[in-house]
């Protein structure tokens, strides 16, 4: 989650949604939040064998610190996002 700093706002309904138009926010202090590949595997659901492998290839950028592997969420999310499929169509 990014806490954001803002002068002003709107909000305005959206249908179901509540949309918020923001003027100049800045974040409040962004620290990305870094997953274990335990917890990247859990995500994902799939094995943590496989997030090696994603990491090993490249695909899902990793972060070291003092000897171990951390990902970031937002990498973890993109590549979620970016593999997804074609939504379904009811056909009629």
């Amino acid at each position: 989650m990014i806490t954001l700093i803002c002068k002003s706002y709107r909000a305005r309904v959206d249908g179901e949604n509540v949309v918020l138009e923001i003027d100049e926010a800045q974040p409040t202090s962004f620290v990305p939040q870094l997953m274990s590949k335990a917890d990247a595997a859990s995500r994902l659901k799939i094995s943590p064998r496989k997030i090696g492998e994603l990491a090993r290839s490249g695909r899902l950028p990793t972060i070291r610190i003092d000897g171990s592997v951390r990902f970031k969420e937002e990498d973890v999310l993109r590549l979620l996002i970016k593999n997804q499929g074609p939504k379904p169509r009811l056909l009629a």
